[in-house]
């Protein structure tokens, strides 16, 4: 497996691309850091799924510390609920891709 893979990347495409395709680009080239203003960031797989996964975590520890907790405390539970199902159907859709 590779290492030192950057989060974050942007493909530096060039100038003046108003009306062109990606498909009809040639001589591409990729940058730590954005170069050009039109340059088309993207965020690793991996970090997205890493990132999701320990959201996840920090969820489930507060409902756990949280489970005895007042009604308003049980509405901030579910909410949490709600929100963890969302990043479990984001990740899902991101490995989907």
């Amino acid at each position: 497996m590779m290492t030192n893979t950057p989060n974050k990347i942007y493909l530096v495409v060039g100038d003046d691309l108003e009306d062109t395709s990606f498909k009809e680009l040639t001589d591409i080239t990729w940058c730590e850091d954005r170069i050009e203003s039109n340059d088309i960031a993207y965020v690793s797989e991996q970090f997205l799924l890493n990132l999701f996964s320990r959201r996840i975590e920090e969820i489930d520890e507060f409902i756990k510390l949280h489970s005895e907790a007042t009604m308003s405390g049980q509405k901030q539970i579910h909410r949490l609920r709600g929100i963890k199902k969302i990043i479990k159907e984001l990740t899902k859709e991101i490995q989907a891709l």
